[in-house]
């Protein structure tokens, strides 16, 4: 983890130095880095938490605004380099469908299967 969040802030510190002064660029950056360094935390917080508590409820909260926010910002910064049709299909189409497929996946659907643990375990041990 602690290599993470090292990497991060190395490549967030190039991206703020490349871009020069532009005050829009570097407050990208810096809000990027902070909401990811957030959601890092978030997700190892949640970890540690049992799974029927209101405290992993009120962690998933958090790592889905997290990630909806970083979506959104991601979104528009392609939405400000591309033609204004294709821009709207990435900015408003493929955004609210990432966001609300997430949604679902964490407060909608209960699998009650445990396939997917085991199917994870073995994944994480082969790669």
């Amino acid at each position: 983890m602690a290599i993470n969040i090292l990497m991060l802030t190395f490549f967030s510190m190039i991206a703020a130095y490349r871009a020069k002064g532009d005050l829009w660029v570097i407050t990208f950056v810096v809000s990027v880095y902070t909401m990811l360094v957030l959601l890092f935390w978030c997700l190892n917080a949640s970890k540690m938490v049992p799974e029927d508590s209101k405290a992993k409820k009120t962690y998933r909260v958090r790592i889905w605004s997290l990630g909806a926010l970083l979506n959104i910002m991601f979104s528009y910064k392609v939405f400000t380099i591309l033609p204004l049709a294709m821009a709207f299909i990435i900015w408003v189409a493929m955004a609210s469908l990432a966001i609300l497929t997430t949604f679902y996946a964490f407060f909608v659907c209960k699998d009650d299967n445990k396939d997917n643990e085991s199917f994870c375990e073995e994944f994480n041990e082969c790669c």
